[in-house]
C-alpha cells in the first residue's frame, strides 16, 4: 500500500483513492487533475494553466498613474520573473520583493508609470 503525503493543497482540495492507487486534486477555479499512482515512491506535482492546458501563464500590468510604488496582483500562484519598462519601452530595472505567491511589489527611486510583465 502507497504512503500519501500533501505537501501543500491549500486552496486545492486532494482526494486519494481508498486503494491509494490515484490522487485527484481539485482548484477553487474547477479545473482538475488526476494521476495514477503506479510505484511505492511516485512524486507528483500538479499546476494548472488558467489559459488551458500546456499553455503558460503571464500577466501584464499598466502603471498609468506615476507612483514610486507599484503594489501588483498577478495572481498566478508562483513568484514569476518580472520585466518592468517605462513609458517609452525601455527596459527599467526597479526592487521587487515578492509580498507572497500572488502580489509582488515594484519599488522605484523615482515617480514612474510603465508596464511590468509576469512570465
Amino acid at each position: 500500500m502507497a504512503k500519501v503525503q500533501v505537501i501543500q493543497s491549500a486552496p486545492n482540495i486532494v482526494t486519494v483513492s481508498q486503494s491509494y492507487t490515484s490522487v485527484s486534486v481539485a482548484e477553487a477555479t474547477q479545473e482538475s487533475a488526476s494521476v495514477s499512482i503506479t510505484e511505492q515512491k511516485t512524486f507528483v506535482s500538479i499546476q494548472a494553466t488558467a489559459a488551458g492546458e500546456g499553455q503558460q501563464q503571464h500577466y501584464a500590468h499598466t502603471q498609468t498613474q506615476p507612483s514610486a510604488t507599484w503594489e501588483i496582483y498577478h495572481g498566478l500562484n508562483t513568484r514569476p520573473s518580472v520585466d518592468v519598462t517605462n513609458n517609452e519601452g525601455a527596459a527599467i530595472f526597479p526592487s521587487i520583493t515578492y509580498n507572497d505567491l500572488n502580489t509582488v511589489t515594484i519599488t522605484f527611486s523615482s515617480l514612474q508609470s510603465g508596464s511590468a510583465y509576469f512570465n
